[in-house]
């Protein structure tokens, strides 16, 4: 049965991943080791450090930089629509499906290479799908928290900014160029949403996942009766943070630049996370490669 599986392992490993020798040993030693309660505990309070600033921009703790605007500029007369895509369904669908694929992964890969276990929630198990979604979650953490930072620190006004904040036109200055001093009349939560355009924190969200999903699959799934479907499900998986930021456009909640730089991050710190997480593993990996090829044969010629 173990032969056939060639699903989601083409060498049993993510290219250059520590797994391999770390399951082997466990297979091989008669009790299970288990992971270090204190560098879990390591591992949740870093990933919580870095999500400081993504929770204390939604919860408007820190208001935006204050910026002013030209009464002629049009990039923010845009009307106020309702988002097509609310905030929290995106996160939660987006991270359902990541966290369950990297999971489902995990677990295939693990029987790939022979693991058995009893119960699924076993030392090797845990510790490796462990390994995994600590990975993608503190990229997600860092990718939403540079976004806050970034809408914080420029305060660029959304598309909607003037229907948002409701000025009193009787009282600006509009002969005088550029408008720094103005009093908004809306609701001061609805104004400091408005002051966060740059960067778009969705397509950010929405690139970080399909990008890390699609560098996923490129590492683990390969089917040997099908060398199609690893590339038809990436094929799905791309036009979903198009979708996500052209509605943003339309909604009149974003400016094209903005969904470009967040597309951007997402990209950049998915790939990012691939790198830092297999870097160190490479030397390593040769070096079994190397060491499990053997000396190189002699043709018979030269006998």
């Amino acid at each position: 049965m173990h032969n056939n599986c060639r699903v989601l392992a083409k060498r049993g490993v993510w290219p250059d991943d520590p797994h391999t020798n770390q399951v082997t040993a466990q297979k091989a030693s008669p009790h299970t080791q288990s992971y270090n309660k204190r560098l879990l505990l390591v591992d949740l309070i870093c990933i919580l450090l870095v999500s400081i600033p993504f929770f204390v921009c939604e919860a408007n703790i820190v208001e935006p930089i204050h910026v002013g605007f030209f009464c002629n500029d049009n990039s923010i007369h845009y009307p106020l629509k309702v988002q097509s895509i609310d905030s929290i369904i995106l996160i939660c669908t987006g991270l359902f499906i990541s966290i369950a694929s990297i999971t489902l992964g995990e677990i295939q890969w693990l029987r790939c290479q022979q693991v058995t276990s009893p119960v699924l929630l076993s030392s090797t198990y845990m510790t490796v799908i462990y390994r995994e979604l600590s990975a993608f979650l503190f990229g997600f953490a860092m990718n939403q928290s540079l976004t806050s930072i970034a809408k914080i620190f420029t305060g660029h006004l959304r598309p909607n900014f003037l229907a948002v904040c409701r000025p009193a036109l009787a009282h600006l200055k509009c002969t005088h160029g550029y408008i720094t001093h103005y009093n908004c009349t809306g609701a001061s939560a609805e104004v400091s949403q408005a002051r966060k355009s740059f960067f778009s924190d969705h397509a950010a969200f929405s690139a970080y996942c399909v990008i890390y999903l699609m560098l996923y699959l490129q590492a683990r799934l390969v089917w040997e009766r099908s060398k199609w479907l690893r590339l038809m499900l990436q094929t799905l998986l791309l036009p979903l943070p198009l979708l996500v930021g052209y509605l943003k456009i339309q909604d009149n909640w974003q400016h094209p630049l903005d969904v470009f730089t967040g597309f951007l991050q997402g990209l950049i710190t998915a790939i990012w996370v691939h790198i830092k997480y297999c870097s160190k593993i490479m030397g390593q990996q040769v070096q079994i490669q190397l060491f499990n090829r053997g000396p190189p044969t002699q043709p018979e010629d030269a006998k």
